[in-house]
């Protein structure tokens, strides 16, 4: 992704039209937890969640108006995170197994990507 942005930013800079079209992603590992970003969550209207947030390990995939993946929000998501970059990127639908896991919730619940 990193490299992505650098050669967009080249092509602008050399009066080129170039546009980033990577969703943003984000993760860090904090005292044995990783926590993972993708995409834009303020953006879901729908919202599916994996797991308890309570746990150690959970997942939240937002969906736009439009059926759209926009987001995936989690706490060591592991493998599902890992599907859902791959998905986005290539502009797949959210593979079955990982909608078949989830649960809609309320999308006022969205746990940490609200405010």
């Amino acid at each position: 992704m990193a490299g992505d942005q650098a050669v967009v930013a080249a092509r602008v800079m050399c009066g080129l039209d170039a546009q980033y079209q990577n969703l943003p992603w984000f993760w860090s590992d904090q005292c044995g937890v990783t926590l993972q970003s993708l995409g834009l969550p303020a953006l879901a209207t729908r919202l599916y969640r994996i797991g308890d947030v309570a746990s150690e390990r959970w997942l939240e995939i937002g969906i736009d108006d439009h059926g759209r993946f926009v987001s995936a929000v989690g706490v060591n998501p592991g493998r599902d995170m890992t599907q859902l970059r791959r998905d986005a990127k290539a502009a797949r639908p959210i593979s079955p197994d990982i909608m078949s896991r989830a649960e809609e919730v309320d999308p006022s619940d969205l746990y940490l990507a609200a405010g």
